[in-house]
């Protein structure tokens, strides 16, 4: 057990910087005072301290800590609570309304959280502060953990806030800054902890050269380059992973996307960007891994860099057709499937029309159509009739636009013409924020309807008792809109809300005998359904969890198991489900449900040496999460974000495919009993695999047709 005390003046590193901030001096900052004010009877105000922990080894294990403030004047009346800051603030411009230069805090004083400050307390000064006396703040678990989560680099280190501006019945109290003329009574962290293994005093992490930030890339290769670390042993075996994230965050932990595993004895890596890599906020981080597993802190890119694909791929349209005559209004319908996972969320269509004997170049017929709002019809009523009107569409996002396709040869003919119309329209209806049970009985609904003929004219909602199927409920037929309202009839109930449509041809669907619905089945407001699989007559659904929630997997209706984190894929293998599960590291564990509760499963292979490495951590030396799971020659086969194929016999986890690992990921498995088919992500190639007869998987590439 050690101890490590941090102070100003105390020793060459781990010093400390500190300010406060008050409410009647909205734009003064008080980072050189050598003193820090923490309420008053007149006015309130925030104290603010940070400690550089970035010579504190990683691998610690924090067992107590202690921050020791010298109380100058005053006496507390009250408690003062202790928190972690969530901006990135400047302790020689912070004020009141602003955390630095021109950057407002979302409530003034550093109030609001999650935004400006955690929400939950680290420590607190009790009611005993006097004058000349020195005070302890011992910190919590909760405090313990997020001074640890500092030093290992797991969250941005912002430093504490002391602050109570719900009771401030105080006189005055006053403690000395990290500048005050005696050291001794300057403020000091105190951490008692044990090393976890000897790694991170061995050598340091990479230092990342390049790029450094406000680089501009535009779908080139990334030269990657780095520093190693000086003092690597010769006899100790490590290597490098390379991450990349788009949405780096200076106050929260960066969703990582790992790139690759280079050797040591290397310094540098070129990566060719994924297409769905795009922004502003792009860091290179690079960190050292042992042979045991053991990582060091991640070198970042100093500042951000950019990222922006040459070109978005073309849209591709099953209507309008090329030689094909239109009347009053062309039907447009898209093929997404070229789209989607390869343009950003922001990114919609445009559509350009020219006609050269109407002596019209090209004009912008409609735009802003989002990936997936189709189909629709443009109203062409009011066109010149021609034969050699041309469409041109793009796909278009903040800085892109795609190469453009053109649909020639368009005949428009608005003289003369009839339509018979005898199918009626279809659509579907979504309640807004549907909740399972409500006592509201007004909602919102959303509403789309297409008719290929004639098109919708008018919609009317109706309500049913679900289970006895009657009480019919009627509205009245409206013009059709994107939204409408409901307030729902009758007593308390299963209640089933549906829609009913009529085109331009009076046609509407007259009974329900043939009409196909979709209700909501289960539903835990509106938390996303990362997994499910129907075995037999049961369906099992794996939903995320939230701020108050942990993640769960139900049974049919019912709450069978509290998941450890995000289900990623469900399987039956020898009569027993197995969960794969995405941890806080971004890593897959495999977990079974055995007697009504979860277990983690073990690893018996004698590559590990001791119980504590059997927890499918027998996946750590993979560092991925599980995409798919499959059951193959007896064998339960799992997918990888990172490429590898791997295997578990109900003994080990073997790996048994990486031919593209960490170049691409898997996105599915599937089988036919014969063959496995193995899918990856942004490829047109699968894999198949199949068994021979001495026993042997064979594995062969094929490309498939679109």
């Amino acid at each position: 057990m050690s101890i490590i005390s941090l102070q100003n003046g105390l020793n060459a590193t781990g010093g400390s910087e500190d300010t406060y901030i008050k409410s009647d001096s909205l734009s003064s900052n008080y980072g050189s005072s050598t003193s820090l004010f923490v309420n008053n009877s007149s006015f309130d105000s925030s104290a603010f301290i940070k400690w550089d922990l970035s010579n504190i080894p990683s691998n610690i294990t924090i067992i107590s800590a202690k921050i020791e403030l010298f109380v100058e004047t005053g006496e507390a009346q009250n408690t003062n609570y202790l928190y972690k800051v969530n901006r990135k603030i400047d302790f020689s411009k912070a004020t009141w309304n602003n955390y630095n230069t021109g950057l407002l805090w979302e409530t003034g004083g550093c109030q609001s959280s999650p935004e400006d400050r955690g929400d939950i307390v680290l420590g607190q000064i009790d009611e005993n502060a006097t004058s000349n006396n020195k005070i302890e703040i011992e910190l919590n678990d909760e405090g313990l953990s997020v001074l640890t989560n500092w030093i290992t680099g797991a969250d941005i280190n912002n430093g504490f806030v002391i602050q109570n501006f719900v009771d401030n019945s105080i006189s005055f109290i006053s403690f000395s800054s990290s500048e005050a003329a005696i050291i001794n009574n300057r403020p000091k962290l105190t951490i008692t902890y044990s090393l976890s293994n000897e790694f991170n005093n061995i050598f340091d992490s990479p230092t990342l050269l390049y790029p450094d930030g406000n680089e501009f890339f535009v779908g080139e290769d990334i030269n990657i380059q780095w520093n190693e670390p000086l003092n690597i042993p010769s006899t100790v075996l490590i290597w490098y992973e390379i991450f990349i994230t788009d949405s780096f965050n200076d106050y929260s932990k960066p969703d990582l996307l790992q790139i690759a595993t280079i050797p040591s004895g290397n310094s540098s890596y070129i990566y060719t960007a994924h297409k769905n890599l795009k922004g502003d906020k792009c860091r290179i981080g690079i960190r050292t891994v042992n042979h045991e597993g053991l990582r060091s802190k991640i070198s970042f890119s100093s500042t951000n860099f950019s990222i922006t694909n040459k070109e978005l791929p073309s849209p591709s349209l099953v209507s309008p057709e090329p030689n094909v005559t239109y009347f009053s209004y062309i039907p447009v319908v898209f093929d997404h499937s070229s789209i989607i996972g390869r343009s950003s969320q922001r990114s919609f269509y445009q559509i350009y029309y020219k006609s050269e004997t109407q002596s019209i170049d090209w004009k912008l017929l409609r735009d802003n159509i989002l990936v997936g709002a189709d189909p629709f019809n443009i109203d062409v009523s009011s066109f010149s009739t021609s034969s050699d009107y041309s469409l041109k569409i793009e796909l278009v996002d903040e800085d892109t636009v795609s190469p453009p396709v053109f649909i020639n040869d368009i005949t428009i003919n608005n003289i003369n013409y009839f339509l018979i119309d005898t199918i009626p329209p279809v659509g579907h209806i979504k309640i807004q924020n549907n909740q399972e049970y409500t006592k509201d009985k007004s909602l919102v609904i959303s509403i789309k309807g297409y008719d290929e003929t004639t098109g919708v004219k008018e919609f009317r909602i109706e309500q049913i008792d679900a289970v006895s199927n009657e009480n019919l409920q009627t509205g009245e037929y409206s013009a059709l809109s994107p939204l409408a309202t409901w307030d729902i009839k009758g007593d308390d109930g299963v209640k089933l809300i549906q829609l009913r449509l009529k085109d331009y041809g009076d046609n509407i669907i007259s009974s329900d005998i043939n009409a196909n619905y979709f209700r909501t089945y289960k539903n835990l407001d509106n938390r996303e359904v990362t997994s499910f699989l129907y075995d037999k007559n049961d369906l099992y659904m794996a939903f995320n969890g939230d701020d108050d929630n942990d993640p769960q997997l139900y049974k049919n209706l019912s709450l069978i198991a509290t998941l450890d984190g995000e289900a990623t894929a469900l399987k039956f293998y020898n009569d027993t489900l197995y969960i794969s599960i995405k941890d806080d590291e971004n890593k897959g564990i495999l977990q079974r449900l055995s007697g009504g509760s979860v277990e983690v499963v073990m690893d018996n292979s004698s590559q590990y040496s001791n119980s504590i490495n059997t927890i499918v951590n027998s996946l750590y030396s993979s560092d991925s999460v599980i995409n798919s799971m499959e059951v193959f020659d007896d064998t339960l086969f799992m997918g990888l974000e990172n490429g590898e194929l791997v295997s578990f016999s109900g003994y080990s986890v073997d790996v048994v495919y990486d031919t593209y690992s960490n170049i691409r990921s898997i996105s599915n498995i599937k089988t036919d009993e014969n063959i496995l088919y193995i899918y990856f992500e942004n490829t047109t190639e699968i894999v198949i695999m199949n068994k021979t007869v001495s026993g042997v998987y064979n594995f062969t590439i094929v490309e498939t047709v679109n």
